[in-house]
Parts: C-alpha cells; sequence; structure tokens
C-alpha cells in the first residue's frame, strides 16, 4: 500500500513539474482598443526568446477571415477589402500585392499556427484600419493610437526624379492605393495638420501637386503626378521622423542625342591612285551607347 501511494505522489510531482514548466513560458499580454476603450486578453508562448500568439485568435480579437489551404497550407488573412497569405516557416508575406519580410517566420506549435509579435505590428497594420504599436514595459498591444501630426511638406526636385518629404513626430505604418498613371495614396492613421501650402504646388514632370486631406478616420497624402511619370520609391526614416518619396520621370530613361558640333569633318585627298576609304574621326565627345 505505501509503495502504490509513493508511486502517486511521484508521478504527481512529475506532472505538477511539467505545469510549471509549461506555465513558465506562457505568457499574458493586454490588447488595448483605444478609441473604443476596451481591453482583450492573449495568451502567448515563450520559445527561444521569441513569444508568439495563436493566430486564430488573432483574427478573431481583430475580426478578420482565416483560411487556410488544405492542400499547400498557405494561409489568408482578409480584411476588408485587404488580403495578406504567407506560408507558415516562411519569412515572406504577401499583402496587397507587395512583399514584406519579417524577422522571425510564423510556426506550427503542436498543430497549432503561431505567429510573432511582429507580426501584429509589422504586418496586421497592412490590411487593417489601425495602427498597432508594442509595449514593452506593459506587456501590452495599443490598437488605434491617434496622436500622429504631419508637420511639414516640402518637394526636392532633382533633375531625374522629384522627392517629396513628409515630416512626422513618430513612427507609424501607413499603406499606399496605387491609381497609375494619376494618382498615388498614402494613407496614414489619423492625424493633425497644419500645413502652410496645402495642396503643396510643385509642377514638375514627374508630379504636379500634393495634397494632404482627412478621409474616413485616416489621413491621406495624395500626389498628383505629371505626364512623365515613370515610377516611383518610398521610405520611412527615423532622426528625425519622415517619409521620403521619389517620383522619377521618364526623363531618367532618355539618352543624350548626338549635335552637329559633336561631329568633325575631315578634307579627303584628292590623289587619284586607288586608296582605303577613309571614316571621318570621331572627337572625343561622341558619346557611344
Amino acid at each position: 500500500m505505501r509503495r502504490y501511494w509513493g508511486r502517486i505522489l511521484i508521478v504527481g510531482g512529475v506532472v505538477l513539474c511539467l505545469m510549471l514548466a509549461s506555465a513558465a513560458e506562457a505568457g499574458i499580454i493586454e490588447v488595448f482598443f483605444q478609441g473604443q476603450n476596451v481591453r482583450h486578453t492573449l495568451f502567448s508562448l515563450s520559445q527561444q526568446e521569441v513569444e508568439y500568439v495563436q493566430l486564430n485568435k488573432v483574427a478573431e480579437m481583430f475580426q478578420l477571415t482565416l483560411d487556410i489551404d488544405p492542400i499547400d497550407g498557405r494561409v489568408v488573412l482578409r480584411y476588408g477589402q485587404h488580403s495578406l497569405s504567407f506560408f507558415p516557416g516562411q519569412n515572406t508575406v504577401i499583402a496587397n500585392r507587395r512583399t514584406y519580410f519579417l524577422d522571425i517566420p510564423p510556426r506550427h506549435i503542436e498543430g497549432v499556427i503561431m505567429v510573432p509579435l511582429q507580426f501584429l505590428t509589422a504586418i496586421v497594420p497592412l490590411i487593417y484600419d489601425q495602427e498597432i504599436v508594442w509595449d514593452p514595459a506593459n506587456s501590452r498591444l495599443v490598437v488605434g493610437i491617434q496622436d500622429l501630426e504631419i508637420f511639414d511638406l516640402y518637394p526636392i526636385p532633382y533633375g531625374e526624379y522629384t522627392r517629396i518629404v513628409v515630416e512626422m513626430n513618430r513612427v507609424v505604418s501607413y499603406k499606399i492605393r496605387e491609381k497609375l498613371p494619376s494618382l498615388l495614396i498614402f494613407e496614414f492613421p489619423q492625424s493633425t495638420f497644419q500645413l502652410p501650402e496645402n495642396p503643396l504646388q510643385i509642377h514638375s514632370p514627374a508630379v504636379q501637386h500634393v495634397k494632404v486631406i482627412d478621409s474616413f478616420g485616416s489621413t491621406q497624402i495624395i500626389l498628383r503626378l505629371g505626364d512623365e511619370f515613370l515610377r516611383y520609391t518610398h521610405q520611412l526614416l527615423e532622426d528625425p521622423v519622415r517619409l521620403v518619396i521619389d517620383v522619377y520621370n521618364a526623363r531618367e530613361t532618355l539618352v543624350e542625342a548626338q549635335t552637329p558640333d559633336d561631329i568633325v569633318e575631315e578634307t579627303l585627298p584628292t590623289d587619284t591612285e586607288p586608296m582605303t576609304p577613309t571614316l571621318p574621326k570621331r572627337s572625343p565627345l561622341l558619346r557611344t551607347v
């Protein structure tokens, strides 16, 4: 009898240790929706110093539609007209027809798709209508921060492109809507702005003007493109925080044409003897393409 109860105590101790070990790896994240003043709880799992959360819980909390392809395992998240997709175990995410990269990929953990916190702060806002910021000091995700301020907007003209600089008070995520070849729309969370010139008239070959407007709970920076628009690039920089948009015009593809001054005439000899035809010499200024 003593042996029986001894075995029970040993098994119970082992189970208790396993439960404590599992609890040590688990965590609780508060999700605060600032606009609604609502708080939710999201459970996390820490593995190799990376904190993961369950994707299905994220989809439920943020009202995202979650679909998983039963054949290839491709995961698709949708919110309104926007969508993103990825494969567990891979760092790449396709959102709104653009490719983004995660430092840590989503994973299958015990049969459940888990995503790192970076997925919530950097990827979900690409399709969601509000910003999501991680507050590590309080282990909290804050949704819908409204204190963004745009305080300057100016152009810097170059020969092959026009640079548009938008200065703001902090780094935020943004979306891009392309209506090429006439419009580019950069969409930010709701912000305040008092710009001295709005719209900003530019009249370059690539950009006609830039306008900042409020639109249904967001702030849009609208670029009216010029007739010679070719392509664009964009990046959000820090110190100071600014969005830099480079809009290129078609002139960057042109090669300078030859002019009559580039060609030097040569007087041929009048000797009647047969001779090999002499080609005119080229000036050092003549450019070969």
